[in-house]
């Protein structure tokens, strides 16, 4: 999957070196409460239930909310419930993260080189992609992101192997592996599969084999998420992988809608999405589950409907904020124990009026410098996206269909990600892609003025 050298271990150990400062800075300033995050609770509480009462829930032993979980896929929940098994620590599980968010460092190297054909241009962009704060940060914390990240550029190392090296169905079955993974990680993952199914048609394989593969690449995807699927059938009543779609469509992307129509706060509006969901829904009843969902569905497409022009003027602001917002609030709560705060942002909040005064403009010259770095790599990155795009006929023919699939799988993110109020953490699934997009544009680009 990864040949090995000294330029590649020097990848990985830049990459895992810089995420242990971070690491032995949070030991140091705040050890009690450095790796957990809001979200980090419900993880944790699935893992304590799995292990003390082999029962699936975020919730409290008799308490009503001990009821069988529908929104987060199993993969994370399950390593933490190893970990605990085993007696390993929350720190020892953090360098586990950390090893496999510097084993992604090493796909980006890896995938810069394939395109550009020079090691020490490769390593240059390594380095900026080695120093992305949200990364290093949220490495370090318990949540989904580094492992996620890790899958989901697994997967695309491999479908691109594949596509180049036209022979190896192994590595398409890897991508396979890893895109399965990846769903049971976050089920987001789950609607790349027709983007896969497109790309895979560029194979230059003749139409037998491309079916007879891609089959076999579905074969491999369905198997392993197929234990989860039927687990929610059987306990909910019906086939899904998850229900946090619904969740997120209702708490945020309506609330939001909700809360400027109404001229409200967003968290009035979801204590009353709260009140009604706790009326009306019986939730000792595992099929109630299923009802909550489609409900909340079905009223937050109806608020939408009924007013477009307002969720247009936050989604483009979600998507517009999704390029440039850089992590402020995390690194304050993880390094300097600032009490841990929601830190979506949305056009509806004062946050969006106040932008500079929550970012850039901070009273920690760390925060403030850390703040600044992360808007010049946003800077050089998207240059060399530019740069791309500007000089995409100079690219290969096989190079360009490849360039291409991993702007639709940008694109993908930014669309489906900026549903909700934004947060600087949902770029890390792509900030590989974009580095090794920006790699190729600056490498064209130069080439191209050198003829």
């Amino acid at each position: 999957m990864v040949s090995f050298n000294r330029y590649t271990l020097f990848s990985f150990l830049f990459a895992l070196c810089i995420k242990l400062i971070w690491f032995a800075a949070i030991v140091f300033l705040n050890p009690e409460n450095g790796f957990l995050t809001i979200d980090s609770s419900g993880y944790l509480a699935i893992a304590d239930n799995l292990k003390n009462y082999h029962f699936y829930s975020q919730g409290l032993i008799n308490h009503p909310s001990f009821i069988p979980d529908a929104t987060r896929t199993p993969l994370y929940p399950v390593l933490l419930f190893i970990a605990k098994l085993f007696h390993i620590t929350m720190p020892a599980f953090i360098v586990f993260q950390l090893i496999l968010s510097s084993i992604t460092a090493v796909f980006v190297f890896k995938m810069i080189q394939l395109f550009v054909k020079n090691e020490k241009y490769a390593l240059i962009f390594l380095l900026v992609y080695t120093v992305d704060i949200p990364t290093i940060c949220f490495s370090n914390y318990i949540m989904t992101d580094t492992i996620f990240a890790f899958l989901l550029t697994a997967s695309l190392w491999n479908l691109i192997l594949y596509i180049t090296n036209e022979q190896k169905l192994k590595l398409l079955l890897l991508s396979a592996v890893f895109l399965a993974l990846a769903t049971l990680c976050r089920p987001m993952a789950l609607y790349l599969l027709p983007i896969y199914a497109v790309f895979g048609l560029l194979s230059k394989k003749n139409q037998k084999d491309k079916l007879k593969q891609g089959l076999s690449f579905l074969l491999v995807f369905l198997t392993l998420i197929s234990p989860w699927v039927i687990r929610n059938k059987i306990v909910f009543g019906n086939t899904f992988v998850s229900t946090i779609a619904e969740v997120n469509l209702l708490f945020h992307t309506a609330a939001n809608v909700e809360a400027i129509s109404k001229n409200e706060t967003i968290n009035t509006i979801q204590n009353e999405y709260w009140k009604v969901s706790l009326k009306d829904f019986h939730w000792s009843e595992t099929s109630e589950t299923v009802r909550f969902a489609k409900s909340s569905r079905e009223y937050a497409i109806e608020i939408l409907v009924q007013n477009p022009s307002t969720f247009l003027k936050i989604y483009t602001g979600s998507i517009f904020l999704f390029f440039i917002k850089p992590l402020r609030a995390q690194i304050e709560t993880q390094l300097f124990k600032k009490q841990s705060i929601n830190t979506l942002t949305g056009i509806s909040d004062k946050r969006w009026e106040n932008i500079q005064k929550y970012s850039i403009f901070n009273e920690n010259p760390l925060v403030q410098l850390l703040i600044v770095l992360q808007i010049v790599q946003l800077i050089v990155l998207y240059t060399g996206v530019i740069l791309l795009l500007l000089n995409q006929k100079h690219i290969l023919s096989s190079p360009k269909k490849i360039v291409y699939f991993l702007f639709v799988v940008i694109i993908y993110f930014v669309l489906t990600s900026s549903l909700t109020e934004f947060d600087a953490r949902f770029r890390i699934p792509i900030i590989p892609i974009i580095t090794v997009l920006s790699a190729i544009g600056y490498s064209v680009y130069l080439k191209n003025r050198a003829v």
